[in-house]
């Protein structure tokens, strides 16, 4: 499985968020996005699945342009789960993970489907939430379902939109360990955005490194990008790297100059 971006600037109307973009991910593994707000870490994954078209460059998933691709042929591809939901009706969780089945099953479900849902229930540690409707849940638990919907998908590649995003510092351990566990286990690409830069380094085979004006400043392991001169470039903030269990950790300078 293979990502290949190549001089890619996109944006929204008149604004353009990325510049240049040139990125290429190969095979299983975890990649982490990382970079601060406004720098255009959603719009990147968008334009990977094709939620957004490129103002120019071009977007490949293993050796194809996407634009030649269907929508099915990308979806089948590619799983995609959003920063948050715009799931507001009310549905049973069950069947909300159900519809990430869409594409292996053409809408008639069969029994592995319940199957494949069942345990992605499972994996996500919300079975408990299978007959509760979506629109009364958390913020939080929206976000574990909406993972879970991802995971049946059952893609080669999995994409996900700051995931760990209203999730408290148990569970931001749990689903980035998760999305490493899935990626080795499975043999997928993962690749999602993170703000919490030091879970990212502890659980990231490559970390992407983004910073304005839209553009792909390192790309590497996370010792080689998690370094206390790019922290301080890219976010403006004195820190200090230190080494915790062979991964970088970042301890942040209390004073902002």
């Amino acid at each position: 499985m293979r990502i290949d971006i190549e001089n890619m600037d996109a944006g929204y109307g008149d604004e353009r968020i990325l510049q240049g973009i040139d990125l290429h991910l190969e095979g299983p593994g975890l990649t982490c996005i990382i970079g601060p707000n406004g720098v255009g870490k959603s719009t990147l994954v968008k334009c990977i699945n094709r939620l957004l078209d490129p103002i120019s460059g071009k977007v490949s998933i293993n050796g194809r342009d996407i634009k030649e691709m269907t929508r099915r042929e990308i979806a089948e591809t590619v799983a995609y789960v959003p920063v948050q939901s715009e799931d507001i009706f009310a549905m049973p969780v069950f069947d909300t993970v159900l519809i990430g089945r869409a594409n292996k099953s053409k809408w008639k479900t069969s029994p592995e489907d319940v199957v494949k849902v069942k345990k992605a229930l499972e994996v996500m540690g919300i079975s408990d939430l299978s007959n509760r409707h979506f629109n009364e849940l958390s913020a939080g638990q929206h976000q574990m379902v909406a993972i879970a919907r991802g995971l049946v998908q059952e893609s080669e590649i999995l994409v996900l939109d700051e995931p760990t995003a209203n999730l408290d510092i148990r569970h931001q351990v749990f689903v980035t360990s998760l999305m490493h566990e899935i990626a080795v286990s499975k043999g997928v690409m993962v690749v999602m955005i993170s703000h919490n830069l030091n879970i990212a380094a502890m659980f990231a085979d490559r970390v992407v490194l983004m910073s304005k004006p839209g553009v792909v400043k390192e790309v590497g392991t996370a010792a080689e990008v998690v370094t206390a001169e790019n922290i301080s470039e890219v976010y403006d903030i004195d820190c200090e790297i230190v080494d915790h269990q062979g991964r970088p950790v970042i301890l942040l300078d209390r004073n902002l100059s």
